[in-house]
């Protein structure tokens, strides 16, 4: 989890960055993993399928622009 958070830590290095991080494991959904989530990752979305995945991308850099 360790090297999970680092990775993550480098996309987004300060304030005014923005990037997605994508935890493609069934792991990252189970409570033992996501208990280790630092807070401000609570809210992160859960996608299921591909189609889903693509919609969430689209708006979230329409909305960050």
């Amino acid at each position: 989890m360790n090297k999970v958070l680092q990775a993550a830590g480098r996309v987004i290095r300060d304030v005014s960055d923005r990037g997605v991080v994508l935890l493609l494991d069934q792991r990252f959904r189970t409570p033992r993993y996501q208990e280790l989530f630092p807070l401000h990752w609570q809210h992160a979305l859960q996608i299921r399928r591909p189609q889903e995945l693509s919609k969430a991308l689209t708006h979230f850099w329409q909305e960050k622009n």
